[in-house]
């Protein structure tokens, strides 16, 4: 399949749903957290943001070089209880997929960060609540180049 502009959200999301694996339940970009089971310890948002674009080279339609730019957002919760261990497992999870991202190796991962977290701290020094919930942010930075 071709990556396109209208097309690497789906493909992304598919992606990380098919390397998640049903670790935890997904919330995606724009359905509701009340989907999330009961019973579960974790969680994860997911959503795929498209930023930037610059031509990268000249040329007839058909023959001319795009770069794409985005970010991969996976929001990381955690029962208050369970914030270190289970928190720290499962923000590895995501970077070690991303280190490791070869579905598509035309996708250039270009950083992986958690937001608000100090420099040389664990994954857990900076946490949000959100109700009974502890959770992170990865941003993780990508790039493709399009055809057109």
């Amino acid at each position: 399949m071709d990556l396109t502009y209208a097309n690497i959200e789906d493909v992304l999301t598919g992606c990380f749903l098919s390397a998640w694996n049903n670790r935890t339940p997904v919330i995606l970009k724009n359905q509701q957290q009340t989907v999330i089971p009961a019973d579960a310890n974790a969680w994860v948002r997911f959503s795929v943001q498209k930023t930037a674009n610059r031509q990268r080279s000249m040329g007839i339609v058909g023959n001319r070089r795009f770069v794409r730019v985005g970010r991969i957002y996976v929001q990381v919760y955690v029962r208050s209880g369970e914030v270190t261990e289970l928190l720290n497992e499962l923000c590895y999870a995501v970077v070690n997929m991303y280190e490791t991202f070869c579905e598509y190796p035309e996708i250039r991962i270009l950083q992986i960060r958690q937001e608000d977290e100090p420099d040389g701290a664990t994954p857990t020094a900076k946490v949000t609540a959100d109700g009974a919930w502890f959770g992170t942010l990865i941003n993780i930075q990508f790039a493709f180049d399009e055809i057109k």
